[in-house]
């Protein structure tokens, strides 16, 4: 993860796990992951093995079994996240159908299989290297890969941008990303992926694309 390291990221999020475990267990996943979860259902999902980059609590791959989905790999940097999740999936019954695995998913190799269709929700944002990012998990899927990240908006940009420049003066631990969005488009399509679907919220840009 850059000037970002691996240990950094793994405390900033592993500190906010309980938080979003107690969120996801009261109310769901939120707006622009439930987009993810419409688009991906009007596709299929019955059946489809899944890769979920950025994990987090695991809402979302755990929404989607329960949708059809025939398994899921979790990839989360944070260790607090992972044991989250490990937990829900237990408590909603479907543990046996989801392995997790730790780390900064452009430096994993080796256990990770191919998948019908990976997910990276709010991950982009997050890594300094967002062509190696797209790449990978682009090489990753079989079939379909469905992305959010900061949309092209003043808004967007500004609450990405300030906390990112801060977090490079100031050397945080982890702080976000804003890449542009046509750069990262521009790169899905180059895998050659076409769009079959996109949505919106104040803040992110919701799309999903199919291989070729």
């Amino acid at each position: 993860m850059s000037c970002c390291s691996a240990d950094g990221a793994d405390k900033f999020f592993s500190k906010q796990a309980k938080r979003y475990a107690k969120k996801f267990r009261k109310k769901g996943i939120d707006k622009a992951s439930q987009h993810i979860v419409e688009g991906l259902t009007k596709l299929g999902v019955d059946s489809k093995s899944l890769l979920e980059i950025g994990c987090g609590v695991g809402g979302l791959h755990l929404t989607l079994l329960k949708q059809g989905a025939a398994s899921a790999q979790g990839v989360e940097v944070s260790k607090g996240m992972l044991d989250a999740a490990k937990v829900i999936a237990s408590d909603m019954g479907l543990a046996e159908k989801v392995s997790y695995h730790c780390g900064d998913f452009v430096e994993l190799n080796g256990d990770l299989s191919q998948a019908d269709i990976v997910v990276m929700d709010k991950v982009i944002c997050c890594h300094a290297d967002p062509i190696k990012l797209i790449k990978k998990s682009a090489f990753h899927t079989r079939s379909i890969l469905a992305v959010s990240y900061p949309r092209k908006s003043l808004l967007a940009k500004v609450g990405f941008s300030v906390p990112s420049k801060m977090g490079e003066l100031l050397r945080w631990s982890f702080h976000p990303y804003y890449h542009e969005t046509a750069l990262i488009e521009q790169t899905i399509e180059e895998c050659g992926l076409n769009e079959v679907f996109s949505a919106t919220t104040p803040i992110w840009q919701i799309r999903i694309y199919r291989k070729q």
